[in-house]
């Protein structure tokens, strides 16, 4: 199962103060190509034990990714990261384009795991061999809500066997 991390509450406000919300597991990269992306992640990943490193998780277009791991480890991304982006609102007219800085957003996607990512491998099975061993009655017997992925209600759990 994916740890559950504690950041030093300066880390916190750094983040969240530069706009890229609040830490962790999932950090959304649109704007930069997987090209200049992934050159970030394997230098972040050089300095990182297996069990911590990043992975670009999800594809969501040519400059949309998902970019999953220790919240610790994804900050120390957004730091490489800001220093490569133009800042924000910034005019760069007058500057040549080759010259110019990307224009591209980062931010911290509101999530406690890793979804779509190696993290989670093998967490599908162990839940499922698990199952096996709760006798369920009712839909009230697993004690938690589920919610809607379309509109946030919550729904009326069906136990199907």
């Amino acid at each position: 199962m994916f740890p559950m991390t504690f950041l030093d509450p300066n880390v916190v406000q750094d983040v969240v103060s530069g706009g890229e919300g609040n830490p962790s597991p999932m950090l959304s990269v649109t704007g930069l190509s997987l090209m200049d992306l992934s050159p970030h992640v394997t230098k972040t990943n050089s300095h990182l034990p297996s069990d911590s490193q990043l992975h670009i998780s999800l594809h969501n277009g040519p400059c949309a990714f998902i970019v999953c791991g220790p919240a610790w480890v994804l900050y120390g991304l957004v730091m490489n990261l800001r220093k490569i982006r133009a800042p924000s609102g910034a005019d760069q007219s007058g500057i040549p384009f080759s010259q110019r800085k990307p224009v591209f957003s980062i931010r911290f996607l509101v999530i406690g795991v890793p979804c779509h990512s190696k993290y989670l491998h093998g967490v599908t099975e162990s839940v499922m061999n698990n199952l096996d061993r709760i006798e369920l009655r009712s839909a009230a017997d697993l004690g938690i809500s589920v919610y809607s992925t379309e509109n946030g209600l919550c729904l009326p759990l069906r136990l199907i066997y």
